[in-house]
């Protein structure tokens, strides 16, 4: 496990970029700060300087980390001269000071209030509500959102870092510290030990939980000898009432993270500046929450703020789900044999699972004409005087967008450019003065961008660089908005033609595609007791491609799935033909849904985090074609077609699926192959009765392959229920 904590700051007033710090919690060692180091400034511009930190505890360790010439060289190597090493401990009492006396005082205030607010959001210490619900605080107030600190205390490293908030408040007098829950008590024994005023007296730690304290009539021991740490509050009402109460002085009760405190209580670390939007909180009776459509109240119990049970909800696919931020980007590409899947680039053999074709876009241009006009606007806009060099990437995409640009310069009789594939960039030999424009096909992270934004960093600060991205794929706008925010540091611009967030498929994750295969594999593999011939429909699945017009199992009958007639989600893009729709065109109509609903937060849909929430088993009556029935079970993770988890949702699954199995030799059940396949390969589950009924169906006019399907999974079933 890491034994540091990393983040950057830039504090309210400080100039210039932003500062590193890279908190080691006991063992110092100069591999793990080094690879601390490096791994940030992979995926971030360099900072203005590193701050290295330890407890009191290590200043030993840190001294002779300080005084390793070899360590100095090797953080030089990484940073440059120009970036500043400072070396620094924390004091019993919280201040963070160098570890040299003769050095300048260090930035100990902006250092532990950015360290605490780093690991309040990486963490996720605010729970948010949505249309759907919202929530009833163990106060009985309703609310929007609510603090959640237990949910940061994960990490050794950090909670050590947070602790050194707590240490101006552990005097020597205190001989007590009771706390509102007990998630905090690991937190509050680590300012313990670090305060140092823990030796030689056994200083007890005590939970109240929170407001049942008055519920139970607790007597707590009040004095000076005492102090009382509440967690996290949004209204200051907890500390108020033990004020009443129960005699405490207000001077021995600080709150640990707090919102909106009332200017009379101790606070330690503000959330105001993170939570701008700030938190509604109401009197039950006076709820403006209770009164908007479908909102239930989520009752916040026990002292470590857990959700009630959760409970599980279907999600209904309607067409307003397809966004009116969607329809102009698949208006313009959909049905034209660019938007597919999982193709091999030639430059890297890299795998992308949503393959945009800008190589064929480019080639065919002045088809597209917005595309085009957009392209060169941009370039009249940007494409200055100072640029001499363009550098672009080697994947298909991006030479043929080099070209665009090529014939744009030639058009404007623009000559004298220097075009530099990336590889071959010399940062030796580069010229340092004229400005840049680094041209990308389409960014599915933007890590490429960043490794170019680093070669850069020779550039006199009187040159500017111009990135030029046909389109952008970056899951979320939070995540554009860095992108855009780390690249344009100095003066810097990102110019992006065209945007569609998509989910990002990383090799690690377990596609529905990667789980059909294992499960087939199996049948496959002559070592393997399980190996059997394998029908023909579903041996063609381990010996061809998936390409954009294969990505589904086909009909029973062998032929191909595509749309029957119209589709729904198109209905309003006239110039949509849907019989010139590939397979790969609908899952990435369908994919756009989806990943909507499972990222807005504002809406109805996937992006519960206290219901378990599955697809609507009326989503394939409704939506009957095969092919969208296929992107549906595609699209959908495990637990979103889980109708084991409800009695009711299986029976619905299971009236369904026998509907689509017992008619699979016509149109309703052109996708059954495609439905056994998910239930055989554990993504969509029945109650183990349902699935028998499944079984049943099987019948002797059947085809091979869905006999060995159904075989399939009676032998799973009946196995499943023997362990039961």
């Amino acid at each position: 496990m890491n034994n540091t904590f990393t983040f950057r700051f830039k504090g309210a007033g400080l100039p210039g970029k932003a500062k590193l710090v890279v908190f080691c919690e006991n063992d110092i060692s100069p591999d793990s700060i080094s690879e601390n180091i490096k791994s940030d400034t992979s995926k971030n511009l360099l900072p203005a300087s590193v701050y290295i930190l330890s407890t009191h505890l290590n200043k030993k360790n840190l001294t002779k980390a300080a005084e390793n010439n070899s360590f100095i060289k090797e953080l030089k190597g990484i940073l440059g001269d120009d970036v500043e090493i400072h070396f620094g401990i924390s004091t019993p009492k919280g201040k963070i000071i160098p570890i040299s006396e003769d050095e300048a005082p260090l930035l100990s205030d902006e250092i532990i209030k950015a360290g605490a607010l780093e690991i309040f959001e990486k963490r996720k210490g605010l729970i948010s509500s949505s249309p759907q619900y919202h929530f009833k605080k163990p106060s009985g107030a309703h609310c929007d959102k609510f603090i959640r600190v237990s949910n940061l205390l994960t990490s050794s490293a950090e909670v050590t870092f947070l602790s050194l908030g707590i240490l101006p408040y552990i005097t020597k007098n205190i001989r007590r510290v009771y706390v509102d829950t007990s998630s905090i008590s690991y937190l509050i024994s680590r300012a313990l030990q670090l305060s140092g005023e823990e030796k030689g007296t056994l200083i007890n730690i005590d939970s109240f939980e929170s407001y049942a304290a008055f519920e139970q009539n607790l007597d707590f021991i009040e004095g000076n000898d005492s102090l009382m740490i509440i967690s996290a509050t949004t209204s200051g009402s907890l500390v108020k009432r033990i004020i009443k109460e129960k005699n405490f002085e207000k001077r021995n009760i600080i709150t640990l993270f707090h919102h909106s405190l009332p200017p009379d209580q101790l606070g330690i670390h503000s959330l105001d500046e993170i939570i701008q939007d700030g938190i509604y909180s109401a009197p039950a009776n006076e709820c403006n929450l209770c009164n908007k459509d479908n909102s239930r109240v989520i009752h916040i119990v026990g002292e470590q703020f857990l959700p009630e049970t959760p409970k599980h909800e279907q999600f209904l696919i309607r067409k307003p789900h397809f966004l009116k931020s969607r329809e102009k980007f698949f208006s313009e590409f959909a049905t034209r044999e660019l938007l597919k899947f999982d193709f091999k680039l030639l430059k890297d053999r890299e795998t992308e699972h949503f393959y945009f074709d800008m190589e064929k876009l480019c080639l065919n241009i002045d088809s597209f004409s917005d595309f085009k006009n957009d392209l060169y606007s941009e370039l009249n806009r940007h494409f200055s005087v100072d640029i001499k060099t363009v550098i672009f990437f080697g994947d298909n995409g991006s030479l043929q967008l080099k070209e665009k640009v090529i014939s744009y310069l030639s058009e404007k009789k623009i000559t004298s450019i220097n075009f530099i594939d990336y590889e071959s960039v010399d940062e030796n030999e580069f010229p340092k003065n004229s400005s840049v424009m680094v041209i990308s096909g389409s960014i599915t992270s933007g890590r490429n961008l960043l490794f170019a934004s680093r070669k850069l960093r020779i550039l006199s600060s009187s040159a500017s660089i111009k990135y030029l991205v046909g389109l952008s794929k970056l899951p979320t706008k939070e995540d554009f908005d860095l992108l855009d925010k780390n690249l344009t540091q100095g003066g810097h611009t990102l110019i992006t033609l065209r945007k569609c967030e998509l989910p990002r498929i990383k090799e690690r994750i377990k596609t529905s595609w990667t789980v059909e295969k294992n499960f087939l594999d199996k049948f496959n593999d002559p070592f393997n007791d399980e190996q059997e011939d394998l029908p023909q429909i579903l041996k063609s699945r381990l010996d061809d491609d998936v390409n954009q017009n294969n990505l589904f199992l086909k009909k029973a009958n062998g032929d191909t799935l595509k749309l029957r007639g119209t589709f729904a989600f198109w209905s309003d893009l006239d110039e949509l033909i849907c019989s010139n729709a590939s397979q790969s065109d609908v899952y990435w109509t369908m994919q756009s849904i989806f990943h909507d609903q499972r990222n807005h937060n504002n809406q109805k849909g996937l992006a519960s985090i206290y219901h378990f929430t599955v697809i609507s088993p009326v989503c394939f009556d409704r939506f009957n074609d095969g092919v969208i029935q296929a992107c549906i079970l595609r699209s959908a993770s495990p637990s979103e077609l889980n109708y084991s988890i409800n009695e009711e949702y299986s029976r619905q699954m299971t009236d369904i699926l026998t509907s689509i199995i017992s008619n699979w030799d016509n149109d309703q059940g052109e996708a059954c192959l495609e439905f056994l396949m998910s239930m055989c390969s554990g993504r969509l589950k029945l109650t183990p009765s349902h699935t028998a009924e499944i079984t049943e169906l099987k019948s002797d006019s059947m085809t091979e392959d869905m006999k060995f399907l159904l075989e399939k999974l009676e032998q799973k079933n009946k196995k499943h229920s023997t362990t039961q």
